[in-house]
């Protein structure tokens, strides 16, 4: 079955065709990140305009890559949620619209879930059921426990209180003035760095985050340290905000005595986090998707959308 993947729930615009839930056939994406990074952030407005000229020759430039044709696509999966509402119309739209020019059914996916879904994709040892699932990315962090692809098996465990970990690293960066997006600069510099400074961060009994009390932190220890090094400051702030989400994921995967633990999302793609999930996890397997499925991409979509038609037939 080959399922046409559509994602649009940001600055992202992608289109994917994956074959039977796993084979990656043919992917394009088209961002208009750069345009943001002028403002700091994303723009809704700009990003929805940017959806509304890419979307089609996203979509055939994904078709050709995968060497079919439109009308060999079987099902079409389009993110529904979470997202930037203008942005998320645009990708509905298209789909409906292609679904009746085709007369082939289509499903929304919740693109978070997705997130969870790329360690899946071509990959011949994928993880197993159950596993805890932590999704970390500039909008979202959140913890589940994932017993099947089925909704009602996908039970959340904790979330972000206030600022998701990639929005803390963003206005750090905003404060250290490097620019947006900071988490990918704010990596750049720590590898360059010490961790001198011991920055608070919210851990209590339970699996929730709050990373508002560390962005607190920064900002009052730049007033305190203007003689700091930049380096060092990264290479501190990045390690707390990785060893929480480290510790909270492990922290579950023991409460719920589950050997098995999916990090997905854009943050995911941190080396730092990864080398301190593998340093710090023990008789835990840790998965990880490759780097180019971390970002919103419509691979995931189109392969969690396949097992949602499985649910239906």
């Amino acid at each position: 079955m080959y399922v046409l993947g559509i994602e649009t729930s940001c600055d992202e615009t992608s289109v994917a065709v994956v074959e039977d839930g796993v084979r990656l056939k043919g992917l394009s994406t088209s961002s208009s990140a750069e345009i943001h990074a002028s403002y700091g952030g994303v723009i809704p407005e700009i990003a929805s305009r940017w959806h509304l000229e890419s979307i089609l020759p996203v979509c055939e430039k994904a078709l050709t890559r995968a060497g079919i044709d439109v009308f060999e696509v079987d099902r079409i999966a389009v993110t529904t949620e979470p997202g930037l509402l203008p942005s998320l119309l645009v990708g509905i739209s298209f789909a409906q619209g292609l679904a009746i020019a085709i007369n082939k059914p289509f499903v929304g996916v919740n693109h978070l879930i997705a997130h969870l879904y790329a360690p899946f994709i071509d990959n011949p040892n994928p993880p197993s059921f159950p596993f805890i699932g932590l999704v970390v990315s500039g909008g979202h962090t959140q913890l589940f426990l994932v017993k099947s692809w089925r909704k009602e098996d996908i039970i959340c465990l904790g979330l972000a209180r206030d600022d998701a970990a990639g929005e803390a690293l963003d206005k750090a960066a905003k404060m250290l003035g490097l620019g947006y997006p900071g988490g990918p600069i704010i990596e750049k510099l720590a590898s360059k760095g010490e961790i001198k400074y011991r920055f608070p961060c919210y851990y209590g009994d339970d699996l929730d985050f709050s990373f508002s009390g560390l962005k607190t932190s920064l900002l009052y220890f730049l007033q305190k340290n203007p003689e700091a090094k930049v380096e060092d400051i990264c290479a501190s702030y990045q390690h707390v905000v990785m060893e929480t989400l480290v510790r909270k994921t492990l922290d579950a995967a023991r409460k719920y005595k589950i050997s098995e633990v999916v990090v997905g999302g854009g943050v995911s793609a941190n080396k730092y986090l990864r080398g301190l999930f593998r340093e710090m996890a023990k008789n835990i397997h840790i998965h990880f998707s490759d780097i180019h499925l971390c970002l919103d991409n419509a691979a995931i979509i189109a392969g969690l959308g396949f097992h949602h038609y499985l649910e239906l037939t």
